[in-house]
């Protein structure tokens, strides 16, 4: 795909606008929605990351799907989402940096790609590049948690 009609593409999945939405204080005890837990592994900055978490739940709310971001990036061998949300839904969004993942990636400008369980019961899991997502945001002049948020919510809707 040209580099042209790549910017035209994003700018037509962000003409729509992006309503930011308060955030999710619900916990783990909320019975209503879906869990996605990150794993941010390309080390995306802090205020980045909830800046496009807000934007990926806009984007799935507007699609009626409710959602609860939790980071569960592994520190030092700790887990911090080792419990919980064992009777939801639960999806993974792992964010890569460069060289970590592309060769899993259907083509270069790939901003992202989902793998479907294999057996009921077992989670969906996105992978999103953010080197790609940052080269795009530039492409298209648009900020970088916009751009990662769409991206999020794509992978996982």
């Amino acid at each position: 795909m040209q580099p042209q009609l790549n910017v035209f593409a994003l700018l037509v999945l962000l003409a729509g606008g992006v309503r930011v939405l308060a955030e999710d204080r619900g916990g783990w005890d909320t019975d209503q929605g879906v869990v996605v837990r990150i794993g941010n592994y390309a080390g995306v900055e802090a205020r980045s990351l909830t800046d496009a978490v807000r934007v990926a739940q806009s984007v799935l709310g507007q699609a009626g799907v409710q959602t609860h971001w939790r980071d569960c990036t592994a520190v030092d061998g700790y887990f911090p989402c080792a419990d919980g949300a064992a009777s939801r839904a639960v999806l993974a969004v792992k964010l890569f940096g460069r060289g970590q993942t592309r060769v899993l990636a259907p083509s270069p400008d790939a901003l992202g790609v989902a793998l479907l369980p294999r057996q009921e019961g077992e989670g969906l899991v996105a992978m999103v590049f953010v080197e790609e997502v940052k080269v795009q945001a530039w492409r298209a002049n648009v900020p970088r948690p916009v751009v990662l948020g769409h991206t999020m919510a794509h992978e996982v809707g």
